[in-house]
């Protein structure tokens, strides 16, 4: 509604002095037009000044606080935008930093594992020349063992057939001395002859004086009066030697094994304490040895659990800087 009004064209006005005559009246009447077209503009703008929260206004007023929105709008984004890029920075270096210590770790870790592994061998190899000799050991012991058993039997034997011949000279003694003729006691030494050359056969231990043997294979394969002169008192004088020189091969043999019972005790003994220590020794090693292989697979645990953080934060990083 202002555009007319702004359309309509502006009066000139022109002053005239007293001594210059005024126009005629149809020149005053055109400009009495121009004075009242101008007295309307002016009220109309004078009323659109008065007037409040016109159209136009009420756009300038929103233009306004649109601008002041926008402007503080602005603002927020602006200080929203610096937080975020302050929280990008700090999570870039935090990120960057536990990468870094995450390297440092798995370096670590590894060279740990490394050392693990040697040692591990190591301990594999002392422990299988541990186990050979241990196994050495108680082979050593079960052969001596075995060979002291058979030790035991032939002297049991020994002594068993020296304590028979020593028996049958007694019986033999008693009856030269019972006997009423020579033919009686002719057949008991006889007798007694075979028993005690059987028995210096079989011992090696026995040993008898070459006259000793001579005397028993005459009594052995002789006949009274023949090979032999045959008198009690002297028969009973042989067999007191024979039983003399058998109680003391007996006492040899007794020496003989008591000496072989005390090597072997003395050897089972000096291997039972190697096979105990043997024993400590590997079994100290397999429990050390377990220990470190249980560090190792932790390690390697904690090694794979790191790396699987570390790619993580590196891709995280690499979407933060992309």
């Amino acid at each position: 509604w202002l555009k007319p009004a702004l359309d309509w064209p502006v009066p000139e006005l022109h002053i005239y002095p007293p001594w210059q005559p005024w126009p005629s009246s149809a020149v005053a009447n055109e400009a009495m037009k121009h004075i009242l077209r101008s007295a309307a503009l002016l009220a109309v703008v004078a009323r659109a000044a008065n007037e409040a929260d016109t159209p136009a206004q009420k756009v300038v007023k929103m233009l306004s606080k649109l601008k002041t929105d926008v402007v503080a709008e602005g603002k927020t984004e602006e200080k929203e935008f610096e937080e975020y890029a302050k929280f990008c920075d700090k999570t870039q270096n935090e990120k960057e930093y536990q990468i870094g210590r995450s390297g440092k770790k798995i370096e670590k870790m590894e060279a740990s594992i490394g050392v693990l592994a040697e040692d591990v061998k190591t301990m594999s190899t002392d422990l299988k020349k541990l186990e050979t000799e241990k196994a050495a050991k108680d082979k050593e012991l079960e052969d001596a063992t075995a060979a002291r058993n058979d030790e035991v039997k032939t002297y049991e034997a020994s002594a068993q057939e020296m304590d028979d011949a020593m028996t049958a000279l007694d019986r033999a003694m008693k009856s030269v001395a019972s006997a009423k003729d020579d033919l009686v006691g002719f057949a008991a030494m006889k007798k007694v002859a075979n028993k005690v050359l059987n028995s210096a056969a079989s011992l090696s231990l026995l040993e008898l004086s070459t006259s000793q043997i001579s005397a028993l294979d005459a009594f052995n394969a002789g006949k009274p009066g023949t090979t032999y002169s045959y008198k009690s008192s002297d028969v009973v004088s042989m067999l007191k030697g024979l039983k003399s020189t058998f109680n003391a091969n007996r006492q040899t043999l007794d020496m003989q094994e008591e000496e072989a019972k005390g090597t072997f005790n003395k050897l089972n003994m000096n291997l039972q304490h190697q096979l105990k220590y043997l024993k400590q020794d590997i079994d100290e090693k397999t429990l050390a040895k377990a220990k470190k292989d249980s560090t190792s697979a932790r390690l390697q645990k904690d090694r794979t659990a790191e790396e699987a953080t570390k790619t993580a934060d590196s891709s995280f990083l690499k979407s933060l800087k992309g």
